[in-house]
């Protein structure tokens, strides 16, 4: 087993798109922002499984829906692939979501097995203002994730009980919006990347003829 740090940035300064997997299709690159006018889109950052990892990005929410509702979402997560909704029996993977749902002032961290619906594990007061750019960081530390909103931190521990996420890839999503897309900027993600030692040339080529 080899580790390293491991640092992920992207500025959106050109059409990057290619670099995400996940629910990509209707994520543009506009203005040096990656912008989303569809609820429940995400993009997932596949070349980087990390443990303990961080993550920093800005976020202006710029619509709403008709009920009001502006929602953003960072998923720690086992697939790098999925499309499946993060939140839905749908997807094949553990999931550790850290929802912000401001119109109901809260923050939650939902835990979600493979092939079964999140649920809510613990929640946390938080204000996060409408159609105002926000810098959001999280960081996961075993069962412990800390978030941070422009200076103001709150603790989300997960008590589901779940299998926890040893290393995980992140998935970033718009959940709810209005027609007006959303803007994310400044993606950054950090922490140490965990692989297997490659197998040595030699033992590889007798394995080989071995066979």
């Amino acid at each position: 087993e080899v580790t390293e740090p491991f640092w992920f940035r992207d500025e959106f300064s050109e059409n990057s798109i290619g670099r995400f997997s996940g629910n990509t299709s209707l994520y543009t690159i506009t203005g040096g922002k990656l912008t989303c006018a569809t609820g429940g889109r995400f993009v997932t950052v596949p070349c980087a499984k990390l443990k303990d990892p961080t993550v920093s990005l800005t976020w202006k929410p710029t619509s709403k829906t008709v009920d009001g509702r502006y929602r953003l979402f960072i998923a720690f997560r086992g697939s790098p692939t999925s499309k499946a909704d993060v939140f839905t029996s749908s997807a094949p993977d553990i999931r550790k979501i850290v929802y912000i749902t401001p119109d109901f002032y809260n923050v939650s961290l939902y835990s979600a097995i493979p092939n079964s619906a999140g649920s809510s594990c613990d929640s946390r007061a938080l204000t996060v203002t409408y159609n105002e750019e926000h810098t959001i960081t999280v960081t996961k530390t075993g069962t412990t994730y800390i978030l941070n909103v422009d200076g103001t931190e709150v603790t989300l521990v997960d008590d589901s009980g779940d299998p926890d996420l040893e290393s995980s890839y992140i998935s970033i999503g718009i959940y709810n919006c209005g027609a007006t897309p959303h803007e994310i900027d400044n993606l950054q993600i950090s922490g140490t990347r965990v692989y297997n030692k490659p197998i040595h040339r030699g033992a590889m080529l007798e394995t080989y003829h071995d066979g």
